[in-house]
């Protein structure tokens, strides 16, 4: 760290005076904070240098342990101070601190470091918005709003009925508050994270055995009752999230079917093939108020027992169990905590609310009766607790979900997402879903700085969560860095080589890269499902045999690639492939038959918006194709041109970097 320090630092329309602590910009005076002040000085002081979290506390915090949320705080309110929405200034270096990387000049005006982002004045916007359903003015009400900022005057009860009275006033009522809210809230918080389309993490594709690998099996619960092993997989869910933010600790996600006793498939065999070194298990169960654990840390190889511990905490304290088992993983293995996870271990749930959050979470992301029931269960708990982060954060996520609704019903359902994720973070700004849920907002809506830079963040506060990872990787893909794409796809695979979603991810950005051989490897993996991208994977290789085992049940798209299969093999019967194609297409519902890229004469501009589409609806990362080896005509006609401009994304690899496939033509791009 630096110990002589000019007194005057000036960078882009700002000046920073140490000796007068004041901050100007164009020569006007900036209010800021004192430790706001302190943190932003001592990121000018090392310039282009990484500023850990720990030199943050001892600047700022030198005689108090705190959380990292408030260094989080304090980092957003220098980006606001900045309006560093861009990440001109403040770069985020994942899980370790921050990095001025600006152009900065002292008093002298000697550089004071070579890095540099610059900043680009904004764009004009010319895009056609996402629809959104527009809030009704008449209903506007600041009651939900009041009920986040008057926790500590009202009890569980009274809030609980202020909620119901508000709910009576419907939607419209949570959709105003949220217009209302919004633009506040993104004064008061500016984006905490840099917008660079690069890896969040650089975890290996397969674990060495000499690292500190570690499994976490399902936690084995004594009754058959489902709400106990809906509450006890997703403890162990939660457990894969907390320990995956030590440093040094690789975690994996162990499969849904368990191991066999021997075999290919054993503990022991997979540990060997994957080079997971230790493992977690142990059971969990609940009595009446009361919930009782035992939980080991076993090295495989040997069955050495490292650590062992019975729990019972009152109340369901399951999140206090998580942070039990996590220090002591720590100690067995000799893995330093950093003051950053040592202030997350010290935070504290309501156990009761926790519990029934753990309980809600377990039916996202199945099918759609478990998904109705867990909207159902999150709004009951905002209800009692309107004033838990978590509460709000899950029924944002679980609103997200829009293959389980017609797009209109869809739109509305994101728009109150949108709501209930801005009131999370202003709960809690260390969460990483609502990050992940606006992000989907900007993604539709081609709002690439804010989609990109979302989403990572979402991706450095939970590193392990591979749905996560998985929506980075297909928004990397769709801007055309899929290289990137597949980095973040092994690291997911890394995480949970057994999740039949990250295995198909994974497959697929294979496809996209052209590489159909490996791809179909990992197809192998995935269930029946996913009857078309196995299709399409087994026509790119020119199997046609095995794409005729593979087409698609639902009979509005079976006979149309059936037809399509015909014409590959006898190309005379494309005219009744293409009348095939049309039939299946319906402009009802939008929905495009994505077979018709094969047709040797391709209607170009038709199939790019038909793939815009896709990924603007955000219900399949089928629009990858886009970027297939054999979709290089659709990249060099003027419609891929006119693509990338009405979509801003030629914009945004000006800003950044441009992706292998492309280079600058003057105004436009050039793309093989």
């Amino acid at each position: 760290m630096p110990t002589d320090s000019p007194n005057v630092y000036v960078f882009g329309p700002f000046l920073l005076d140490l000796r007068e602590r004041r901050l100007l910009c164009d020569r006007a005076p900036v209010d800021v904070p004192p430790k706001v002040f302190d943190a932003l000085a001592l990121l000018l002081e090392c310039a282009g240098q990484l500023v850990t979290k720990d030199d943050f506390f001892a600047r700022l915090w030198p005689r108090s342990v705190v959380s990292e949320t408030n260094l989080n705080k304090i980092i957003w309110q220098v980006r606001r101070a900045l309006s560093d929405e861009r990440g001109a200034y403040v770069q985020t270096v994942p899980k370790r601190g921050y990095r001025f990387v600006g152009d900065v000049q002292t008093q002298d005006g000697d550089a004071a470091s070579a890095h540099s982002t610059p900043s680009l004045p904004p764009a004009t916007d010319t895009r056609e918005p996402v629809e959104q359903e527009a809030p009704n003015p008449a209903n506007t009400s600041d009651e939900m709003a009041a009920r986040v900022d008057a926790g500590a005057v009202a009890g569980r009860a009274s809030w609980a009925a202020r909620y119901r009275r508000a709910m009576l006033v419907g939607l419209p009522a949570l959709l105003a508050m949220y217009f209302v809210a919004v633009p506040v809230l993104s004064r008061r918080q500016p984006a905490p994270y840099a917008a660079s389309p690069t890896a969040v993490s650089t975890a290996p594709s397969v674990a060495p055995a000499t690292t500190s690998s570690l499994i976490v099996l399902p936690f084995r619960t004594s009754g058959g009752d489902a709400a106990d092993r809906a509450f006890t997989d997703s403890l162990g869910e939660e457990l894969i999230a907390l320990l995956a933010r030590i440093d040094g600790l690789h975690v994996v996600a162990p499969p849904s079917a368990g191991f066999g006793p021997n075999g290919e498939n054993s503990l022991a065999a997979t540990a060997r093939r994957l080079g997971i070194r230790y493992a977690i298990e142990g059971s969990a169960w609940r009595e009446s108020d009361q919930l009782r654990a035992t939980v080991r840390l076993v090295e495989i190889a040997s069955a050495e027992v490292l650590w062992s511990e019975s729990f019972e905490r009152v109340g369901s304290e399951s999140r206090a169990l998580e942070r039990d088992v996590a220090q002591a993983v720590a100690t067995a293995l000799a893995l330093k905590l950093s003051v950053g996870m040592q202030n997350e271990l010290a935070r504290r749930d309501d156990a009761q609310w926790y519990r029934r959050y753990l309980q809600a979470r377990h039916g996202l992301r199945r099918d759609v009766a478990q998904w109705k029931q867990t909207v159902a269960d999150f709004r009951a708990l905002i209800a009692d607790a309107p004033t838990y982060a978590r509460a709000h954060s899950g029924l944002a996520l679980a609103l997200t979900q829009p293959s389980y609704a017609d797009e209109a019903q869809a739109r509305k359902m994101r728009v109150e997402a949108e709501a209930h994720a801005q009131i999370a973070l202003k709960l809690d700004p260390a969460l990483a879903d609502p990050y992940a849920v606006l992000a989907d907002a900007k993604c539709r809506n081609a709002e690439w700085e804010s989609c990109i830079a979302l989403t990572r963040h979402a991706l450095e506060l939970a590193p392990a969560d591979t749905t996560l990872r998985t929506w980075y990787a297909r928004r990397l893909t769709t801007l055309g860095y899929v290289e990137q794409a597949l980095a973040e796809m092994e690291t997911a695979y890394s995480y949970d080589p057994f999740s039949v979603e990250v295995a198909f991810m994974l497959a697929h950005t294979l496809d996209t890269l052209g590489r159909h051989e490996d791809a179909a490897r990992y197809y192998s993996n995935v269930v029946p499902k996913k009857q078309t991208a196995l299709w399409f994977n087994a026509v790119w290789r020119n199997e046609l045999k095995e794409a005729r085992k593979c087409v698609v049940d639902d009979p509005r798209w079976r006979d149309s690639y059936l037809a399509i299969l015909d014409a590959l093999e006898n190309p005379s019967l494309w005219p009744a492939a293409r009348a095939r194609i049309r039939a299946a297409e319906r402009p009802d519902d939008g929905q495009s038959n994505w077979g018709r890229v094969f047709d040797p004469r391709p209607d170009i501009p038709g199939d790019i918006a038909m793939l815009e589409q896709v990924w603007r609806k955000g219900a399949s990362s089928m629009s990858s194709m886009l970027w297939n080896p054999e979709l290089a005509n659709h990249r060099r006609h003027a419609a891929f041109g006119d693509y990338l401009r009405r979509t801003g994304i030629i914009e945004y690899w000006r800003a950044h970097s441009w992706p292998q496939q492309c280079r600058p033509a003057g105004e436009a791009a050039a793309c093989d």
